[in-house]
């Protein structure tokens, strides 16, 4: 019997021996490596940038993540190509990059990437987008455009419509955009880069955002794939899961020890690239805490009954606000 108990003791000690070794392994993965591995946004554009006339293309660059991308470009010599949809946004963003360095050269393509036929048309073989690429020096391609609803809701409350959007602005317009500029990246032998925004909602699921965290997922796999094809050639992919940023998606409107600013997320990002250690990371120590709290420390069924909590109560307060302002409306026209 004593040597049954002894047995039972040294078996649950050498579980928690392996799982205790496990989350550390996987807290370095996630926190440490990314930390010690990145670099500067000089040494990026030192390393994409040789010649300094190199282009970098932005799609989604008008505000959030992508105008602090294309602002961070700029500030390091690159010369702008942005691609968005409202063209007097990019005129605005345009003129703030060429304030930030007036040395580059900035262009723009307004283009509305959820329609996969204007995408399609841009790229054509005589499209004006793809007239461009194939005349200038891409080195760097930032797919940066994302849609999602307009808060969290349950699947089958989905229009058709957002639906749509959703997945032609996360997944199709960036496989399309990225197959038609690495031909031209693949024809020169300097270095380039192919860098992709994901989501750490990518990587856990998200209840109530089951189309933004699918599509999201899938670019995680293509980035992953697509990276294991170029291995060879002068291509890096990198994607990239930021957490909590401020942009007008987040709805967040200060930074905070979790929430980090587009400039930031920016900069750490092409500091990673630049490493050229990692094919993949969250952009912020922060972020990477929270990926491996989700992904490693916590079960599965636990994380997503978290996230579903979380989620329901942002829906159920989105559908009061909702409430209270079409409530409003209807008492300012009976007045």
């Amino acid at each position: 019997m004593l040597h049954q108990k002894l047995t039972a003791y040294n078996l649950a000690g050498n579980l928690v021996i392996a799982l205790g070794a496990y989350l550390a392994y996987r807290f370095i993965v996630w926190v440490i490596v990314p930390a010690v591995t990145s670099c500067s946004g000089k040494k990026f554009a030192k390393k994409f940038n040789q010649t300094g006339s190199s282009w970098a293309l932005v799609t989604g660059c008008t505000s959030g993540i992508g105008a602090g991308f294309a602002r961070g470009l700029a500030k390091h010599g690159f010369n702008v190509l942005m691609v968005s949809r409202s063209e007097a946004k990019l005129k605005e963003t345009k003129a703030e990059l060429l304030k930030i360095n007036s040395k580059i050269n900035v262009e723009y393509f307004s283009i509305d990437l959820s329609s996969t036929n204007a995408v399609s048309e841009a790229i054509g073989v005589n499209g004006t987008l793809m007239k461009f690429l194939d005349s200038h020096e891409i080195s760097v391609l930032v797919n940066n455009a994302g849609m999602n609803t307009e808060y969290p809701k349950f699947f089958s409350e989905n229009s058709e419509s957002e639906i749509h959007s959703i997945v032609d602005v996360n997944c199709t317009s960036l496989v399309m955009l990225t197959r038609a500029v690495i031909g031209g990246m693949k024809s020169r032998k300097s270095p380039c880069s192919v860098i992709n925004i994901s989501s750490l909602f990518g990587q856990t699921g998200a209840p109530l955002l089951a189309v933004y965290s699918g599509t999201k997922s899938f670019i995680d796999s293509f980035s992953a794939s697509l990276g294991a094809e170029l291995r060879d050639t002068n291509i890096s992919v990198f994607c990239s899961l930021p957490g909590f940023v401020v942009s007008n998606m987040s709805k967040i409107r200060r930074t905070s020890l979790t929430v980090i600013s587009p400039d930031n997320c920016a900069e750490s990002v092409l500091g990673q690239v630049a490493g050229g250690f990692l094919n993949i990371s969250a952009p912020h120590w922060s972020h990477n805490m929270i990926g491996w709290f989700l992904m490693d420390v916590l079960p599965e069924r636990l994380r997503l009954w978290l996230l579903m909590r979380i989620n329901t109560a942002t829906n159920k307060a989105a559908l009061r606000k909702l409430a209270n302002a079409q409530g409003g409306a209807s008492r300012s026209k009976k007045d």
